[in-house]
């Protein structure tokens, strides 16, 4: 009986979904000069329009987006939407922090 409640357990826990948000801060976001830094999209990312909106340490970029990857596993059918294009953004240092500033 307890195998049998050991096992559901081990099964509810599988089937819960991941976080599907994506989050700037959780990754290292220190710099020296703008190109130590990326943006990214920070949010959902599961949201059918989504606009990098976050910047992160260069170096993190590779866990980033696997990160992204295995969250995006969760998400289920995306709506077919007509996205407006994103502005255009760019990684910058400041105050030995990465951030983003809308290109000129």
């Amino acid at each position: 009986m307890r195998l049998l409640a050991l096992l559901s357990a081990l099964l509810l826990s599988s089937a819960c979904p991941g976080s599907t948000v994506m989050d700037a801060s959780r990754y290292d976001q220190s710099c020296a000069q703008d190109a130590d830094c990326a943006v990214v999209y920070e949010g959902d990312v599961c949201a059918p329009c989504g606009c990098p909106n976050a910047a992160i340490n260069a170096g993190s970029l590779a866990a980033w987006n696997a990160e992204a990857s295995r969250a995006r596993q969760w998400c289920g059918p995306v709506p077919a939407v007509a996205c407006g294009p994103c502005p255009t953004r760019v990684a910058r240092c400041v105050s030995q922090a990465c951030t983003t500033a809308l290109s000129p």
